[in-house]
């Protein structure tokens, strides 16, 4: 698994402290296992239960976890493609993932749940991940409180864990550059530029798996579309600028005794902002 944490994204808290829950009780009876294999299948049963998702048509369907009747997964299936939206009842806990549907199984899933800490929301973003369904309970649709627009959040959940647009990718990464370097602030690097180009590609590629889309308000470059810095660490960017102008250094790590090496990284951290857009 590839875990990343992410300040200020994933299995996305979107505000949820009620949010999206059943229309009726926590109480509500629902079949039993043996119940289910009276009745044909209401949990879409394989030999090993749970949720068959090959059967599942195309289309938007509504779980519950039989092993904790507070969880809740809404999910949207295209072909074998699935994105699905978890939530405790009553909390703000909430989740997204998307991958590929196999029998009981989400796989090669991309995930993102939320992290709280004492100082800020953060996010942990997982990739290559198999979902086990085997607990869930297909329930219908209309359980969920009518006030709840689902096809909003699973609309949101794709966009959190689809890959970011280049040109969101360039705006960010023209945001860093211009910090180092504000005079030349609008301004296109020219060919001869060289050592300033290696700058730039570095700074892309050291950001570039960190942008994704968030439905949060706030300050981002305009071309950026609403894509965001998460999991933002100025000591990373500096370090791929730092080494962009030292390839000598083969990135080994700054020794005691080299004072000028450390005064200049110290030099380009201190331009990089220590927050960004979803970083509070």
């Amino acid at each position: 698994m590839n875990t990343r944490t992410i300040t200020q994204l994933s299995l996305i808290v979107l505000s949820l402290t009620t949010a999206i829950a059943p229309a009726h009780s926590s109480r509500q009876t629902f079949p039993t296992q043996a119940m289910v294999a009276q009745s044909g299948g209401y949990l879409l049963a394989q030999s090993g239960g749970g949720v068959n998702l090959d059967a599942l048509p195309t289309g938007f369907h509504f779980f519950r976890d039989i092993s904790d009747d507070q969880n809740y997964l809404i999910l949207e299936k295209r072909g074998n493609l699935v994105v699905g939206y978890g939530y405790k009842y009553q909390t703000d806990l909430s989740y997204c993932y998307r991958g590929t549907a196999k029998g009981n199984f989400v796989t090669d899933a991309a995930s993102a749940k939320p992290i709280v800490t004492s100082l800020r929301e953060a996010w942990e973003f997982a990739e290559n991940r198999n979902i086990n369904l085997n607990n869930y309970q297909k329930i219908p649709l209309e359980n969920i409180q009518s006030n709840i627009d689902f096809q909003q959040r699973l609309y949101e959940c794709r966009r959190l864990l689809a890959e970011a647009p280049s040109s969101a990718v360039n705006a960010w990464t023209d945001f860093f550059f211009y910090r180092l370097y504000p005079q030349m602030q609008g301004e296109k690097l020219q060919p001869s530029q060289t050592q300033l180009q290696q700058e730039w590609v570095a700074i892309r590629r050291a950001i570039a798996d960190k942008i994704r889309w968030t439905p949060r308000d706030c300050e981002q470059p305009p071309e950026s579309n609403g894509y965001d810095v998460v999991n933002y660490n100025p000591n990373e960017v500096a370090d791929a600028v730092f080494y962009a102008r030292h390839p000598e250094l083969n990135g080994r790590k700054i020794r005691p005794g080299e004072t000028n090496l450390a005064r200049e990284w110290s030099g380009i951290q201190r331009r990089l902002p220590e927050f960004v857009c979803d970083n509070p």
